[in-house]
């Protein structure tokens, strides 16, 4: 795969709030990242970590209220998406961008068959007629690897195993040729043998049509088989962002390091006890003034619990840059000599 040098989509300080009873949710807070033509981005981090909401936010599909993008610069190509009205965002929505949602059964109509469903975003984008756009939609399934699908163009969604239904949701993200594909946790509640052919199947999509991805995932294992960069994610914000090799072969946040150290490995004996970060994630409605991360810390400093840390850039060993926002890594920490 041969990755551009200009960004697709750019994002600056994005954040986004909710409001509650409780107070307000600060779901996303300051995220920016750059995600290169034909580049696979992944985003991982503990449930409730902001990945989903990042990604929503980018397709402004936060249902307002209670949730607010309240600050930040999404552009596309060098158009700010969070300028553009209704209208340029239906464009954008399964033209541009399109977006695989976790769960294909909830994001399926049930009333409708499935070449239907395929066919409406080909009749949008690209004018085609309903005839054209079904028959657009049967290839479409076969690209995807559905058998006999022409018969199985015409039944429901309930009709479906869920990786079938998976795949439906593949070909209906992939009809308009987009430039982003967002593919958010995919391969959740498949198992192992359908995850494999998914992610397998997004891979030479994306090696094909040299399709930018985005792909949100809590498993570790999918990312270093899979991506290019990797942003690791907590409490809204991210915290390491690095090429996959060198974050794998040495990551530099302690929750990366906790990420990884918590994955089963078949080098280790059996009766060994698999690690898990103490503690757990902090209330998004009030964070501590310093770093979120620092109650859960075996590394923590006191100014770790009092200032939020700067995001520090540091060379990868291969010549790219990865950032990290630890004290650990600030050449002047404030009452640390060293």
């Amino acid at each position: 795969m041969i990755i551009g040098t200009e960004p697709v989509l750019s994002v600056r300080n994005l954040s986004t709030r909710f409001m509650t009873s409780s107070g307000t949710v600060k779901a996303v807070d300051g995220v920016s990242f750059d995600v290169r033509k034909g580049e696979i981005f992944g985003i991982v981090g503990e449930s409730g970590s902001g990945k989903s909401v990042t990604n929503l936010s980018i397709l402004r599909l936060i249902p307002m209220p209670p949730g607010q993008i309240a600050e930040g610069e999404i552009m596309l190509y060098g158009k700010n998406l969070l300028a553009a009205n209704e209208h340029e965002l239906q464009m954008v929505r399964g033209g541009s961008i399109s977006m695989i949602f976790q769960d294909p059964m909830t994001s399926l109509n049930p009333l409708l068959r499935v070449s239907l469903q395929i066919a409406e975003a080909l009749e949008l984008h690209h004018g085609l007629s309903r005839k054209e756009a079904e028959k657009k939609a049967v290839e479409l399934l076969k690209a995807v690897g559905i058998p006999d699908a022409e018969r199985r163009a015409q039944e429901y969604p309930h009709q479906f195993s869920g990786g079938m239904r998976q795949r439906v949701m593949i070909a209906m993200a992939i009809g308009c040729n987009p430039d982003l594909l967002i593919a958010d946790e995919p391969t959740t509640a498949l198992d192992v043998t359908i995850q494999a052919q998914i992610l397998d199947l997004i891979r030479r999509l994306s090696d094909t049509r040299t399709m930018s991805v985005i792909l949100v995932t809590h498993d570790l294992g999918v990312v270093a088989g899979m991506c290019d960069t990797v942003a690791v994610m907590y409490a809204g914000k991210i915290v390491e962002q690095a090429s996959v090799d060198p974050l794998f072969r040495e990551p530099k946040h302690p929750y990366t390091q906790g990420l990884l150290a918590s994955v089963p490995r078949i080098d280790r004996a059996w009766s060994e006890r698999l690690y898990s970060i103490p503690g757990a994630p902090p209330n998004l409605v009030d964070l501590p003034p310093g770093c979120a991360f620092a109650p859960r810390c075996e590394h923590a400093m006191p100014i770790c619990s009092q200032s939020y840390p700067p995001q520090i850039e540091m060379d990868d060993g291969s010549g790219n840059k990865r950032t990290v926002r630890c004290w650990l890594h600030a050449d002047n920490v404030p009452g640390v000599h060293r």
